[in-house]
């Protein structure tokens, strides 16, 4: 199992199901951000073959009196949100192009690859990144996940941004899912989020 903390959610993957970056963090996104580029919190690869980009707003009231936007400002313009996302999305793809073709310029670097795609996703981050670099390849591969929480966010208002991204992001990727920890579909396959009180 294992967990992250995110915009004061503590997100559970199990092992057997996911191999997930904290990406935002890691220094793939770091060499990048400083050229403006922006990151989603997660990437992940769920079941071996589906690449997941996943960004997390929590807009409950938080315990250690953080947060940006209000779900009021949220609200009132949709705009700000999928828009952001979008781009956060867009960005992380030419990231992730980037790293690909930095991996194919050697040969031993290609043989190595070749070899990591026979390895279980999350035997290492060679062949983590190795299988995300291939799944990128093809939006049919990817799916865009905001997890969207907020007590004055209700699953109309959420339906409203999974419409609007849907379109957005349709050269990108697949799917668009906007969820919560009440309506988290990947709950059954080992996904769970719990907010902190």
């Amino acid at each position: 199992m294992m967990l992250y903390a995110e915009s004061d959610i503590d997100f559970h993957f199990s092992t057997a199901d996911w191999a997930v970056c904290r990406y935002d963090r890691h220094r793939y996104f770091k060499g990048w951000s400083g050229r403006g580029l922006k990151g989603v919190d997660f990437i992940a690869v769920w079941r071996q073959d589906k690449l997941i980009f996943m960004e997390v707003k929590n807009y409950n009231p938080r315990p250690n009196g953080k947060g940006g936007q209000t779900a009021d400002a949220v609200r009132a313009d949709p705009a700000i949100l999928s828009d952001a996302f979008g781009e956060k999305i867009a960005d992380t793809l030419t990231a992730i192009d980037a790293v690909r073709q930095y991996r194919q310029r050697r040969w031993w670097r290609r043989l190595a690859a070749w070899w990591f795609r026979r390895r279980k996703v999350g035997s290492s981050e060679t062949a983590f990144w190795v299988r995300v670099c291939d799944l990128a390849l093809s939006p049919q591969n990817c799916m865009a996940v905001l997890w969207l929480e907020g007590e004055e966010l209700d699953a109309s208002f959420r339906k409203t941004i999974e419409k609007r991204l849907a379109y957005e992001l349709s050269a990108l990727t697949a799917q668009v899912v906007v969820c919560n920890a009440d309506s988290n579909p990947f709950r059954e396959d080992g996904l769970t989020a719990k907010i902190a009180e």
